[in-house]
């Protein structure tokens, strides 16, 4: 099966908006914060915040050290934080103008053409912000591993905003490869490319703890996938897009 974790010749774009947005709602009362845990959105893409030991985080395990924030675009502006709201409104669609340009790339590079042709009509992204607090108790970090290994929830996963220090992911002889920080966007295959046309491996990955141990650590990525309640053919037949998402959990 072939796989795909590759840097494109885009560059990366600016990420201090994100980190100031991500910083500003993690300064917020736990109860304001609480308020918006992908269970009380309860959206298609789960949407929402986990928390640094949470159990029933849809997207990270309770062992790991960091706090994220899934958002989509098929989200309502109104149920997100406004502390996100002017980057939804104001800076998202640009980013997915730049991705949009990329997937099609891919999608007609890779034998997908159906999904390029009615991308409109099949595809939506979510964003996911990470927030990898300072580590200053090594015990805490099981194995060094800050995010344990996995795949993503995606088509692709696109990182418009740069890789950084720790990212690592398995290649096709199950050793773990880091990647080096550059200027540029890099793509890597999801699990739904994988159910979808059963010739390409999903990149496995994880993020391992720097030597310096109290780096803290943000990230950022976009992730393409079925638009709700869309019906998208598939090697075996056709899948509805919320049966992907069903699929991609049982991994877990």
């Amino acid at each position: 099966m072939r796989f795909i974790l590759e840097k494109t010749q885009q560059p990366i774009l600016d990420v201090t908006p994100l980190i100031e947005g991500l910083r500003s709602f993690l300064k917020q009362p736990k109860t304001y914060k609480y308020q918006f845990l992908q269970r009380k959105l309860n959206t298609s893409a789960s949407d929402g915040y986990s928390y640094m030991g949470q159990k029933d985080s849809l997207n990270q395990y309770d062992k790991d050290l960091l706090h994220s924030f899934v958002l989509s675009d098929t989200a309502p502006l109104d149920i997100l934080p406004q502390e996100f709201h002017s980057y939804i409104r104001d800076e998202l669609p640009k980013v997915l103008e730049i991705i949009g340009v990329l997937e099609r790339t891919y999608f007609m590079k890779y034998g997908l053409d159906f999904l390029s042709e009615y991308y409109d009509d099949y595809i939506c992204h979510s964003v996911s912000y990470n927030y990898y607090p300072a580590v200053t108790n090594k015990q805490r970090c099981i194995n060094n591993i800050r995010l344990s290994l996995h795949k993503d929830g995606s088509f692709f996963t696109f990182f418009p905003y740069g890789v950084p220090s720790g990212f690592s992911y398995l290649n096709h002889d199950k050793e773990a490869i880091s990647i080096e920080e550059n200027k540029h966007i890099v793509v890597q295959t999801g699990y739904y490319l994988e159910l979808l046309d059963g010739q390409t491996s999903s990149s496995e990955h994880q993020v391992d703890l720097p030597e310096n141990m109290i780096q803290e650590r943000f990230s950022f990525a976009v992730f393409s996938m079925p638009k709700p309640k869309t019906v998208i053919p598939i090697k075996q037949g056709e899948m509805l897009a919320e049966q992907f998402h069903q699929e991609y959990l049982k991994l877990f």
